[in-house]
């Protein structure tokens, strides 16, 4: 679902949104008080580094989430919001990646916020995002809870493969699991094999793994060529893979953006993928289409993005 900037054309029924949403929690909306930031997005969240973004579905307004900076390299998320006969669709994990991703792309460090025990949902989608407990940072009488992203990492290192190359049958096993239907012919050993040849860090092809407490919890490719069809196009971010039980941590993004400033450092303006059905993710990283097409009799989108 696309996820755009806010614009005053959505006021009326995003504070319908916010009026159903609260009610629904037990709380009335208070526009000319206690919510009256929702009437004053362009200076209270969009000036200075902040941000306010609405999710659409059908060009109907589903969802908002927001970020007001708090100081150096920390904003505050607020206003993350799914409208009650939405719900249950994956849409509140959606506008929580967009909003890590807009703090990493912002060079925010870490991203606060408070919630209460009545977000029986979020609250525990904010603790598998990697959130964790810290002391009241604010005087919101309302919250319960203050929660804080560490948007460096902690203990997650983006690495070459090259350097862990005991993960290769890790990542055999997963591609297998993953893309086995598009690449028929391919065993998990043979993925393994493919990625043997991948052990590099100043040439083609190099990959990329995401490793928190001594595991692999994610990888990327930076390839010559990812479609045969598409030959005179070079170099390809590739093989893209974050487990279920890590994403909306931000986790492909940081992977993204090692294998961008690689394709810099090597001397390259553009960059290309294809993808079945990630679209929506890369447009949010700044991804261009390029062409839709068929590859292997499956539809792909062919994508760009300049280094510079």
């Amino acid at each position: 679902m696309p996820i755009i900037p806010y614009s005053p054309d959505h006021q009326e029924v995003l504070e319908e949104m916010y009026r159903l949403s609260y009610a629904r929690a037990g709380w009335p909306f208070d526009p000319e008080g206690k919510h009256v930031d929702i009437r004053r997005i362009p200076q209270e969240y969009q000036a200075g580094g902040g941000g306010f973004w609405l999710l659409l579905e059908d060009g109907r307004l589903v969802g908002a989430v927001a970020l007001r900076p708090l100081s150096d390299g920390v904003v505050e998320m607020k206003r993350l919001v799914v409208r009650p006969d939405a719900r249950g669709r994956g849409y509140g994990r959606q506008l929580l990646r967009h909003a890590i991703e807009q703090s990493r792309a912002r060079g925010c460090r870490r991203i606060r916020l408070d919630t209460t025990s009545r977000n029986v949902v979020a609250l525990p989608m904010f603790r598998r995002a990697g959130f964790k407990d810290i002391p009241r940072y604010n005087d919101n009488p309302d919250a319960e809870f203050w929660m804080e992203l560490d948007l460096e990492g902690g203990s997650l290192k983006i690495e070459y493969l090259a350097d862990y190359p005991h993960f290769v049958p890790t990542l055999g096993k997963w591609f297998f699991d993953e893309w086995g239907w598009f690449r028929p012919e391919f065993t998990a050993v043979d993925f393994s094999e493919k990625m043997k040849t991948h052990l590099n860090r100043d040439r083609l092809p190099i990959a990329f793994i995401a490793v928190s407490d001594s595991a692999v919890v994610g990888t990327a490719s930076l390839r010559v060529c990812d479609m045969d069809t598409r030959s005179e196009l070079t170099p390809w971010l590739a093989a893209v893979f974050v487990p279920t039980e890590f994403r909306g941590q931000g986790i492909g993004s940081r992977l993204e953006g090692a294998v961008i400033q690689k394709t810099k450092e090597l001397g390259y303006g553009t960059i290309y993928l294809y993808t079945f059905d990630q679209e929506p993710f890369y447009r949010r990283l700044n991804w261009t289409v390029r062409e839709k097409t068929e590859y292997r009799n499956h539809r792909v989108t062919v994508m760009e993005k300049g280094t510079s």
